[in-house]
């Protein structure tokens, strides 16, 4: 049995108990005032020893539930204090599970992000060596859109500019990031990284 049961079973037992003190007080005070009553009335078949033993008895049954009254207070927060540990641990317990859940999705994120990093440098690298082919060669095709300042075009729609990996992954990243409720300061230079990402050519 848990700590919270164990002090849930002490209390219910002595709340019990002193239920039924209460009540054996209550009807030996009653049976009391049913015998004055009595007396004052003139009857003649209550004696004043009747009406003694009854007072005796009232006071007894009384100090009785005085008693099992006391240790009602403790008992009672010992109750609390075990629903506060079992709330605590029943905390710490999802804490530790939802954590370990958390920390294998970031290594698993993070064991992916090398892969990235490559493809990028990867990337930007060809760029960077496809620019100086065709300007060494001094090319000359329709197919080429090469203007005095920027980047050359390739058949009008592949752009040879490198990546800008940064807004690429700041791409990606954005709409988790809105999500899982990130500030606003945050989320502004992720868009304006976003925004410095080129299409990449895939078709």
């Amino acid at each position: 049995m848990s700590a919270l049961t164990d002090a849930e079973a002490a209390l219910a037992a002595a709340q019990s108990t002193y239920s039924t003190a209460q009540a054996v007080a209550l009807t030996a005070a009653a049976e009391v005032a049913t015998l004055e009553a009595e007396i004052a009335a003139g009857s003649g078949s209550v004696t004043s020893d009747d009406l003694a033993a009854a007072k005796q008895n009232a006071t007894f049954t009384a100090m009785a539930a005085e008693a099992a009254l006391t240790p009602l207070p403790a008992l009672s927060a010992a109750v609390q204090s075990a629903q506060a540990d079992a709330t605590v641990t029943a905390i710490e317990t999802e804490l530790v599970s939802l954590g370990v859940t958390l920390e294998s999705a970031l290594a698993t994120l993070a064991s992916e992000l090398p892969a990235v990093v490559a493809a990028i440098q990867a990337y930007d690298a060809y760029v960077t060596t496809a620019k100086a082919q065709l300007s060494s060669l001094g090319l000359v095709s329709p197919r080429v859109d090469w203007p005095s300042t920027g980047f050359p075009f390739l058949d009008h729609k592949y752009a040879l500019k490198v990546s800008q990996g940064a807004g690429q992954i700041a791409a990606v990243l954005l709409p988790f990031m809105v999500q899982i409720g990130a500030p606003q300061s945050y989320l502004s230079d992720l868009k304006l990284l976003a925004m410095s990402a080129p299409t990449i050519p895939t078709s």
